[in-house]
């Protein structure tokens, strides 16, 4: 989920472009405008105020992610998540135009759910940090062939560890928040980005589940797990995948970078999690001002 500083170099990021067909924009558009209707959301800056979950002291805050960010989640998740996690680029998912779509259509569901958050840089409200959770549910890793050959792979490998973490079992927990994606912006981490972002789900999910799991198939994603005292159900090295016939085995070029994929979870309690919440009444930065600052930077150069 998190690239090592010695491959920031490599990569411009700036080139780096997320691909929303202009008729699947549409379509999304369309149906922020349903969820609008549905939850009697209107533009009003009262209404657009979310609720920020923490502050953190190297000069960003955790917020919910509302309706008015979800596009702009989603060309962040697709640009960043997309092109750096480990089984994403294991089986080059960003070149399956199917299985992007399918992915893209997949997080728009799970955000609908509005347990998701955002890291904004305090100042600027840049987005540096996304995190996508909903509740738990077995059909989430399940994908037909025609939606994707690359995503299907994928999920079928996180199927497989979440069979044998049986965490149902073992936590001895009905209801579960699963965190689906956990990404951070390449020149933002390592300021404590990622484990805000995971404390504020947590909290939120505490008053309503009754434990949060992830698979995470990074070591800075386990690294953070296990601050928030996350206890691995079961993990899977890459380098295993290597041996015999196993139907994973593209996945062993995830390794040496990464380790492997690990299914963690943590008992939730609001007591034990709580968070001095507070609103945000920062006003929201659109995309077209977003353009608008790119435009006359690039005048200036």
């Amino acid at each position: 989920m998190f690239i090592r500083k010695s491959m920031r170099q490599t990569i411009d990021w700036s080139e780096k472009r997320s691909s929303i067909k202009e008729s699947d924009l549409i379509t999304l558009r369309l149906r922020i405008l349903t969820l609008k209707k549905s939850r009697l959301y209107d533009d009003s800056p009262s209404s657009d105020a979310s609720m920020v979950w923490e502050r953190v002291s190297t000069g960003y805050r955790i917020i919910d992610l509302q309706l008015n960010r979800y596009l702009q989640a989603l060309h962040f998740v697709l640009t960043y998540f997309c092109q750096t996690e480990p089984l994403f680029k294991a089986v080059g998912l960003y070149d399956d135009a199917v299985s992007v779509k399918t992915f893209t259509n997949k997080v728009f569901k799970q955000m609908e759910e509005a347990i998701s958050f955002c890291a904004l840089q305090e100042g600027t409200n840049d987005l540096v940090g996304v995190l996508v959770a909903s509740t738990f549910k077995k059909s989430q890793w399940f994908v037909k062939k025609e939606e994707g050959e690359t995503l299907r792979q994928i999920l079928l490998l996180r199927n497989h560890v979440v069979e044998k973490a049986q965490f149902y079992e073992v936590t001895n927990a009905d209801r579960f928040v699963c965190v689906d994606v956990l990404c951070v912006k390449p020149d933002h981490q390592n300021n404590g980005v990622g484990t805000a972002l995971l404390r504020s789900c947590v909290a939120r999910a505490s008053y309503f589940a009754d434990a949060c799991v992830g698979q995470f198939t990074s070591s800075a994603a386990q690294t953070i797990a296990n601050r928030l005292d996350f206890e691995t159900l079961y993990q899977l090295p890459y380098e295993q995948l290597s041996k015999g016939k196993s139907r994973y085995k593209i996945f062993q070029a995830c390794y040496p970078e990464n380790y492997s994929i690990a299914c963690m979870a943590v008992q939730l309690s609001p007591s034990k999690f709580q968070l001095p919440i507070t609103f945000d009444l920062t006003p929201t930065k659109t995309r077209r001002e977003d353009y608008e600052k790119r435009r006359k930077a690039k005048r200036k150069e």
